[in-house]
């Protein structure tokens, strides 16, 4: 059953714990390739709405939502809180609800991962280490602010193990009312679209997965979120998500050391996601993205490393330099370049080609929106 709660608050105050890692950089395992993803996929429907909703034919409202809204920004103690509720309520039995399942501790966000050692079971995290409570139980208001960041609002969800089948699953609710407002039964929609949510933090613990937003952020970008999709394999298409008063005069994704050309997908330049579509050999990739302010500011994400496709580690904490990828001698010349000369010089080419023309459907056509019974 769906159980209606007000999702969007007013916040008077902030309070940020001090993140010790640049922008991007996975801390401790957070973010992971799942609850980054969800980020991406969150920025790019806000770019661009109108395009995001045109596939769902039971959004009824969807002619509400005509408007892009700004990037949201990565926020550390959000990822934490919305991580520890996934996993605190597998531990209680698993019943999908925006309060928490017990009384929490007051000091759990020094006991959660990766501050202690408390993994979200209810033997740490509960008051007396037990599941259960009757009029006392913590509100999600309250278990997120104990994480150092007032809430604006929180969407949640169960049953699939893919971020962007979850991300549809709140985005493309069923409502079969076209008016416009926030109500229960198109409230995760409205939460992503909402424009006075500046950060988010995504929890994703088994089939569990909860977006936890605020109203401020810490953080002024350019450069958003990136990702790969899918998790593995050799047809990747890489995503990250850009706003600017001005377009980039160059978006790129570095793999391997290589710099690939992005281009629009969704949205604007101004406010958009770009996406470059790969076939890759097999192995390792190493990859970061690389975008210049039509002032020529480079931006990077992540601000430090670089993330990890088909690798044994997600992140890793350096990068390769540009330009020191796969490369083969193609023929040996002469150049001359006026005031210099150079007698049998090496010119190399990119020993492979890592473009392709397709890529697959996120929802399925024969799917017609999402089972609320899933969604909280």
């Amino acid at each position: 059953m769906r159980k209606s709660v007000l999702l969007v608050f007013l916040i008077f105050s902030i309070i940020q714990d001090s993140y010790s890692g640049d922008y991007g950089v996975v801390r401790d395992g957070f973010p992971s390739w799942e609850e980054r993803t969800v980020l991406v996929w969150t920025n790019r429907a806000r770019s661009d709405p109108v395009e995001d909703l045109k596939g769902c034919n039971v959004c009824a409202d969807k002619d509400c939502y005509k408007t892009p809204s700004k990037p949201l920004t990565y926020d550390y103690n959000l990822n934490r809180a919305a991580r520890f509720h996934c996993a605190n309520l597998v531990s209680c039995g698993g019943r999908l609800q925006h309060d928490s399942p017990c009384k929490l501790v007051t000091d759990i966000s020094d006991r959660y991962l990766p501050n202690g050692s408390c993994d979200g079971s209810a033997s740490c995290a509960c008051e007396g280490g037990k599941c259960g409570c009757s009029s006392n139980c913590t509100s999600w208001y309250s278990r997120v602010s104990m994480f150092g960041t007032s809430p604006s609002g929180e969407n949640a969800a169960y049953g699939y193990s893919d971020p962007v089948r979850i991300f549809y699953l709140w985005f493309w609710e069923p409502d079969s009312n076209p008016e416009c407002g926030f109500r229960n039964t198109n409230g995760h929609r409205v939460n992503i679209l909402n424009n006075s949510h500046s950060s988010i933090g995504v929890g994703n613990y088994q089939y569990y997965w909860t977006q936890d937003f605020a109203s401020s952020s810490k953080y002024k970008r350019r450069l958003y979120s990136g990702t790969h999709y899918p998790k593995t394999g050799t047809n990747i298409e890489f995503r990250a998500n850009w706003a600017d008063l001005e377009g980039p005069s160059q978006a790129t994704v570095v793999i391997d050391g290589i710099l690939f050309d992005m281009e629009i997908e969704r949205g604007s330049p101004t406010n958009g996601t770009f996406i470059y579509k790969a076939v890759l050999p097999g192995g390792c990739h190493k990859y970061y993205f690389l975008f210049k302010s039509s002032t020529g500011e480079i931006e990077t994400f992540p601000d430090e490393g670089a993330y990890g496709l088909n690798c044994s580690d997600d992140f890793f904490p350096t990068r390769d330099s540009v330009d020191t990828g796969y490369f083969d001698i193609w023929f040996k010349e002469d150049i001359d370049y006026g005031d210099t000369f150079y007698s049998n010089a090496e010119v190399y080419l990119h020993d492979v080609e890592f473009k392709r023309d397709s890529y697959p459907d996120y929802v399925s056509k024969e799917e017609s929106g999402c089972s609320c019974n899933f969604v909280e």
